[in-house]
């Protein structure tokens, strides 16, 4: 069977569709597919084209970028698959659809409606505008069925969402709240939305929080839950406000979310998902860390132990990769308040990194907060002689993971590097002032000296 259509305009008051048809007559039944594959429509330029859905998952989506503007009823869009045997179009001609709002089969007549046969008639979009964005949204529910709809015109090009960090990314305890954060390609335009959703059912029903900016990152956050809870989540765009998305989901349901989406982020098409974790049976009151003299003291106090082994006391310099340094042994079952410490005489210039491992006689284990103290000043940089002619020599606790530089009096960077035997050499440089710059990790030291 092969079909073509062809759309002749008489003027801008109406369109006279004609189909011009040449029908094979087989022994055989067509078979039908399963959703709508692409958009036909005239709205990019007056000319008819076809656009294919790309299928994000739960709906498909294709955006779609005004070349020249039109008036209303003069341009057309229609859904199909394969050869138009199969569409999802208006059932009758002339009705006209509208922007920036979910568009319901079931009441709207300019809209996505399951045609066989080559039935249905294509339908009219409202007025276009040279240079607008137009993403247009499909559900994607199996036929026989409508499908629900939205075009969704904006004067911006959306952002995308390029990263999303959650904080804790695993290991989410009972009653934690996880934070995320997430980088966008360009801070959003006035009018654009970003919005982090979630659920605690598969998504039968869900939460809505927008994201706050600081320029192209943003933060919201999920509330703790219970344990054993399965929350999912991800993140999407929008030009519409939350009190018109939250309408809309009344009306129609949680698929308004997809239907009004600009862009999304998610975890390679599914949601990103964790399970809340129990609290172990431990009460902990406090864990602190404290620097003194030379070393960091931590300690710790629970109020009651049910069942507890160990503590195991694990120590970082950038929070993200984790070491254990000591181990001690628990209550096991007590009630009552507990204290316990341990002194780090080892501590690493700037930024210190504690969390406490507690294990259970199971071998059940949940991590505390994590806790950060600074070096003490102890561990000062010393720097001889200064005034120096030919070599400076540098006295620290660590010196052999420091990188040491010097900046001359126009700001220029004349020497930076690893020292050689507690020093680095200056018998090339001209006679002047200078700023050593002595930095190990966070920890960064300046010392004035005079070169002569």
């Amino acid at each position: 069977m092969k079909i073509m259509f062809k759309t002749l305009a008489f003027s801008t008051k109406r369109i006279i569709k004609t189909y011009y048809c040449s029908i094979l007559i087989a022994m055989f039944v067509l078979p039908l597919a399963a959703q709508p594959t692409f958009i036909g429509t005239m709205l990019t330029d007056g000319n008819y084209q076809t656009y294919n859905l790309n299928d994000l998952g739960a709906f498909r989506q294709v955006r779609i970028t005004a070349t020249s503007s039109a008036v209303a009823d003069t341009r057309i869009w229609e859904f199909a698959t394969g050869n138009y045997f199969e569409n999802w179009r208006p059932y009758t001609f002339p009705t006209t659809t509208s922007y920036n709002g979910v568009i319901d089969p079931s009441i709207n007549t300019a809209s996505a409606r399951y045609n066989t046969g080559f039935g249905g008639a294509s339908s009219y979009l409202p007025a276009i505008t040279s240079g607008r964005n137009y993403t247009i949204n499909i559900t994607e529910f199996a036929p026989p069925a409508n499908q629900f709809m939205a075009i969704l015109e904006t004067s911006f090009t959306p952002i995308s969402i390029d990263v999303l960090t959650a904080t804790p990314s695993s290991g989410v305890s009972e009653n934690v709240p996880v934070s995320i954060e997430i980088t966008t390609s360009a801070a959003p335009s006035s009018g654009e939305q970003v919005y982090l959703r979630y659920s605690t059912d598969n998504f039968a029903t869900s939460t809505l929080t927008q994201f706050s900016f600081s320029g192209s990152t943003g933060t919201a956050q999920i509330p703790g839950f219970v344990e054993n809870t399965t929350v999912q989540y991800y993140v999407y765009s929008s030009n519409i406000s939350e009190v018109q998305i939250l309408s809309d989901v009344a009306s129609v349901g949680e698929l308004a979310h997809d239907i009004l989406t600009l862009n999304l982020k998610n975890n390679a098409g599914l949601p990103y998902s964790y399970v809340v974790q129990a609290v172990l049976p431990i009460d902990l009151i406090s864990f602190e860390a404290k620097p003194k003299s030379n070393k960091i003291t931590l300690f710790w106090q629970t109020a009651s132990e049910v069942n507890s082994s160990h503590f195991e006391l694990e120590k970082s310099k950038d929070a993200i990769d984790w070491k254990n340094i000591a181990q001690l042994t628990a209550k096991g079952s007590y009630v009552g308040n507990s204290s316990y410490s341990f002194d780090d005489n080892h501590p690493t210039l700037g930024s210190n990194f504690y969390r406490l491992k507690q294990v259970d006689f199971d071998g059940q284990h949940e991590y505390s907060q994590v806790v950060v103290a600074r070096a003490n000043s102890s561990t000062e940089v010393q720097i001889y002689p200064n005034p120096a002619s030919n070599r400076i020599f540098i006295t620290s606790d660590n010196n052999e993971a420091a990188v040491v530089s010097l900046i001359d009096q126009n700001g220029q960077n004349v020497f930076s590097g690893k020292l050689y035997n507690n020093a680095i050499d200056i018998s090339h440089l001209h006679t002047g002032f200078y700023i050593l710059e002595y930095v190990i990790n966070d920890y960064i030291a300046r010392k004035p000296v005079f070169i002569n």
